[in-house]
């Protein structure tokens, strides 16, 4: 078992003890009812074998699912990463889908004669985005389609947009 103990002003040491022992009653009991319920038949503790595998092969799944996930973004952002290139993004569309905390941006961009599209959620505590708003995109000189819009990067100048090299720009311009 694990013990945690931390400055505090008030409070002594035994009481920290307790608390944290009481802590470790609470953890332990939801433990034991979510393994009841994975594991055990209902109401004893004999073990069903077919359904404790099934719950461990699923449980294994979505850890491997999640993992293979990460890997993926992490190497999209690698690579988006090492050749970075820059052009302008307009947004086109907004969707608040109930089940996610927050909306979906798509947007618009062009690089080398030719339109692609892409689309992310973003935080509206930290973002106000409206239709037709833009803002900088990053993407993998290579691949146009490994893209992530920049919503902390509006584009604030006509001038920006008329300079604007069909390739994209190495860097995010400055404004004079």
């Amino acid at each position: 078992m694990m013990l945690c103990l931390s400055y505090s002003r008030t409070g002594t040491l035994s009481d920290k003890l307790q608390s944290s022992t009481e802590e470790q009653k609470m953890i332990k009991r939801i433990v034991n009812g979510f393994l009841d319920g994975f594991i055990y038949k209902e109401g004893t503790k004999e073990i069903l074998w077919g359904k404790a595998i099934f719950n461990c092969g699923l449980v294994l799944f979505l850890i491997g699912f999640a993992i293979h996930g990460n890997r993926k973004w992490a190497k999209l952002d690698a690579e988006r990463n090492s050749e970075p290139r820059y052009s302008i993004g307009i947004i086109t569309e907004k969707h608040k889908n109930f089940r996610m905390p927050n909306p979906r941006a798509y947007y618009k961009y062009y690089v080398n004669g030719r339109y692609y599209s892409g689309s992310n959620y973003y935080n509206t505590d930290h973002y106000k985005v409206e239709i037709g708003d833009r803002f900088f995109v990053k993407f993998y000189r290579k691949d146009p389609n490994n893209v992530e819009i920049l919503f902390d990067q509006p584009v604030l100048s006509d001038y920006i947009i008329l300079t604007k090299p069909d390739s994209g720009w190495l860097n995010i311009p400055k404004y004079n």
